[in-house]
């Protein structure tokens, strides 16, 4: 079942890639390995300002809001039509839960830094 939705999205991907190739300016494909690592996968279609202008727009618009709330359609869509619902369910309480680790981390290095820098130095009064 699992692999039902790894070939439908995977179909989706090949078929937007397809769709797009011809006039795509830069692609940005995410991956996990077996061994947890992530890698990132960049084709920029050439260096000009406009296209690395690009490129940025593409990267800032994957931690914004609008941008996860597409994938997760995206994603849901997949997961029903292959049947996997209640997988679903568990992928976003998973995706809650490694995002409020992920903020108790961020929380736990503000708070050491916080403790170990004074919030105004003293060479900042003179």
């Amino acid at each position: 079942m699992l692999s039902q939705i790894k070939n439908w999205l995977r179909k989706r991907v090949e078929l937007n890639e397809e769709e797009h190739s011809d006039d795509a300016e830069c692609i940005l494909i995410y991956k996990i390995h077996s061994d947890n690592t992530i890698s990132v996968d960049i084709d920029i279609k050439d260096f000009q300002n406009e296209t690395v202008t690009k490129l940025a727009y593409l990267v800032s618009s994957i931690s914004s809001e609008d941008s996860h709330i597409e994938v997760l359609k995206i994603i849901m869509e997949g997961f029903v039509n292959a049947k996997e619902g209640e997988k679903f369910t568990f992928l976003l309480s998973e995706i809650i839960r490694l995002s409020e680790e992920n903020f108790n981390k961020l929380a736990k290095v503000a708070d050491q830094k916080s403790d170990d820098e004074p919030f105004i130095h003293p060479s900042d009064l003179l």
